[in-house]
């Protein structure tokens, strides 16, 4: 199962990989996984020889089409995207690990038919999780193993650099990962579903 899964992701690398101009660098490792979360359409990196990679952006494809009327610029720069995913992916694969990953999922997809349905693919998630005790860095590979897509949301107020702007990561298996300092009160919900999720695997 392991090897099918490097395979494929070595195809899926592969099939995003573009051809880039020889003044440019690395492909983008993003290519086909971030997507603007209001108009759901990919986002588009823009880079040029003649501008600084600190200055690589990325920006809605429906914006740079269609104008602002359509949807917005969801302005994010991508050495920050890759600081996010990066500490996000550290986070989520050593609480997996730890076993901790029912308590991030969020709390309103932890219904007892749901947890009864991913508990293979938590499982699953986990066994990765095990192969990469240290991520030093992003890489294509990583980013399409652990990573179906990167939704991009505008900011809190659009056109400001500093405003808060909502990133959400969809992880391949277990889907959404919330913080894993659940809300007291959410715990032992999360306790109970967990406990009567595992005695029905054990039962079926």
């Amino acid at each position: 199962l392991i090897a099918q899964q490097q395979w494929d992701i070595v195809q899926d690398v592969r099939k995003h990989k573009k051809r880039t101009p020889k003044q440019m660098e690395e492909p983008n490792m993003f290519s086909g996984l971030v997507y603007c979360a209001d108009c759901k359409k990919t986002m588009v990196l823009h880079r040029a020889h003649t501008m600084k990679a600190s200055y690589n952006n990325f920006k809605c494809y429906t914006y740079n089409k269609r104008g602002k009327d359509v949807c917005s610029a969801h302005y994010l720069k991508e050495q920050d995207l890759v600081k996010i995913v990066l500490d996000d992916l550290r986070r989520v694969t050593h609480f997996a690990r730890q076993k901790e990953l029912n308590a991030a999922i969020p709390v309103k997809e932890t219904r007892l038919e749901k947890l009864k349905a991913s508990a293979a693919n938590v499982e699953a998630f986990i066994e990765k999780a095990k192969r990469y005790t240290d991520i030093p860095e992003l890489t294509p590979e990583l980013l399409r193993l652990f990573i179906e897509r990167i939704e991009i949301g505008e900011r809190s107020e659009r056109y400001s650099r500093t405003a808060e702007q909502d990133i959400r990561i969809v992880y391949r298996d277990v889907g959404v990962m919330d913080s894993v300092e659940p809300v007291e009160s959410d715990e032992q919900e999360i306790e109970e579903l967990t406990e009567q999720a595992e005695s029905g695997q054990k039962t079926a």
